[in-house]
């Protein structure tokens, strides 16, 4: 699960003491999109939870978003000081954008799958690469909407994305959901 640096910890520790943040938490969520995934850190007011959000042990009420948790699971929150106060920051600890490997999957999705893609009405997005596994999502290209992708067509992406890099053995869907589980988010 999430893990906090010691600045991190500290400075949660020094708002917990602020009378202005006595009834709020902190909230960590990820939002995707074509560039892939984004953390977010942010405080809100405890009664304005999602009903799913799970509580974490913290130096100050933390909550992630439910369907979050795989996420964060090799992530830290560190909190860095600049010149005007400072702000939190999360770092995952997979293989790094700069990775040869992520690299070759991410210009064979922007320059040939992408175009493909966007014919029906979508967008992939590479989340990250983890032990042979490449994992994706598949977005749309209005809020709200579902890209109408054909699962022989996802099928012929995700065997693309295979015959890329030797180092990938299996793509996995992040955005499916069938029958109603996802076997990334799983615990």
């Amino acid at each position: 699960m999430l893990a906090f640096t010691p600045a991190a910890a500290e400075r949660l520790q020094e708002i917990s003491q602020q009378p202005q943040f006595a009834e709020k938490v902190l909230f960590l969520s990820v939002t995707r999109g074509p560039a892939g995934r984004r953390f977010n850190a942010r405080f809100i007011e405890g009664n304005r939870l999602p009903q799913d959000s799970i509580q974490l042990k913290a130096p100050f009420p933390t909550y992630l978003a439910g369907g979050n948790k795989a996420d964060f699971s090799q992530a830290s929150l560190d909190y860095r000081a600049n010149g005007k106060g400072g702000s939190f920051q999360i770092e995952h600890a997979g293989v790094s954008e700069d990775d040869p490997t992520f690299q070759a999957l991410k210009s064979a999705i922007d320059d040939r799958i992408n175009p493909q893609v966007r014919s029906f009405g979508g967008f992939v997005a590479l989340l990250e690469v983890k032990d042979e596994t490449a994992f994706i999502h598949y977005g749309a290209s209005c809020p709200g909407c579902s890209p109408n992708i054909p699962a022989t067509i996802k099928r012929k992406l995700a065997r693309q994305l295979e015959n890329t890099s030797p180092a990938v053995s299996r793509v996995l869907d992040t955005s499916e959901s069938a029958g109603g589980t996802n076997p990334y988010f799983r615990a």
